[in-house]
């Protein structure tokens, strides 16, 4: 028996409650949604949420530094914004065993300093990705299935202090299965499956191309790297070959480091270009090599 918020001409539930017959149908962008203010807590269980994000709202909202909200067994659908985004929080948040389909995006993270825990969720069909964090200092992300959405599947942006992304499926998106921007992971990423996204399994941007993806999580082919500015200091590592999508720029004071048996691979009409310091630490036995993305002879067929 879950507790319905959804659009007035919506008559899959409660019936023809506005008496118009089939005059209109439910649709996104109808209504703002809910909206856990400052100071606020809530705590959802087996709540369906539909045809929010008016003016940009998102079916469900947690906004501002204190107060809590708990979201377990519930589905969040049909927003022409986000089905759920915590926003500016500096407390703890939990969502568990929670859907968030047919939004423009599942769910959105922007600058939460409190611990973040979520569990087993579905992220599926959205218009954009499934999980956008913009900003976390402690971050689980563990049991999710993430698929089916236009752009990626996990977005980390600005990630910092404990991580914890593991044990999530993530694959049959538009685009990559794993995004890292603005700053490097280089612990908390494990036993995932990013395998089976249309480009590729993970993308990293030059600020974050120091991240370690260990080899317990999935994927085939290469570690992508988007074009750019490396405005910090990055060390890369020879897990797998990189791909080099764009153009770097290693910035006047910033070091690259690449380590041993490191392969990059570049798209056509690419470049690394270096303004700060290049250290290349190859070995007799353990080169490192810079090369066509064709070129099969190392790295593989990535």
């Amino acid at each position: 028996s879950p507790v319905h918020f959804t659009d007035v001409r919506d008559d899959s539930v409660g019936g023809d409650s506005n008496g118009d017959g089939s005059a209109t149908s439910p649709a996104p962008n109808w209504w703002f949604g809910v909206s856990v203010e400052n100071g606020g807590s809530a705590t959802l269980d087996h709540a369906r949420i539909r045809y929010g994000g008016r003016s940009d709202y998102a079916n469900l909202r947690k906004f501002g530094p204190t107060g809590t909200l708990i979201l377990r067994n519930s589905l969040l659908q049909h927003s022409s914004g986000i089905g759920l985004q915590i926003n500016t929080t500096t407390t703890p948040q939990t969502v568990e065993d929670t859907t968030a389909e047919n939004n423009r995006i599942g769910i959105q993270v922007d600058n939460a300093s409190g611990a973040l825990a979520f569990t087993r969720n579905t992220l599926r069909n959205n218009a954009q990705s499934g999980l956008v964090i913009n900003g976390a200092a402690a971050l689980t992300v563990t049991q999710h299935s993430i698929t089916g959405n236009t752009q990626h599947g996990i977005v980390l942006n600005s990630v910092s202090g404990p991580l914890d992304v593991s044990g999530n499926t993530v694959t049959g998106n538009g685009a990559y299965g794993l995004v890292i921007s603005g700053l490097g992971i280089t612990t908390g990423i494990a036993g995932n499956s990013f395998a089976n996204n249309t480009i590729g399994g993970v993308l990293l941007d030059p600020n974050a191309s120091g991240s370690v993806i260990p080899l317990s999580n999935t994927f085939a082919g290469a570690v992508h790297l988007a074009g750019g500015l490396m405005s910090v200091a990055n060390a890369w590592n020879a897990l797998r070959p990189y791909h080099l999508n764009g153009g770097v720029n290693v910035a006047a004071g910033v070091t690259l480091t690449i380590p041993a048996g490191t392969v990059l691979k570049a798209q056509s009409d690419t470049l690394l270009l270096v303004n700060g310091t290049l250290l290349v630490n190859g070995t007799t036995g353990s080169p490192v090599h810079f090369t066509d993305v064709r070129d099969d002879s190392v790295g593989g067929d990535s």
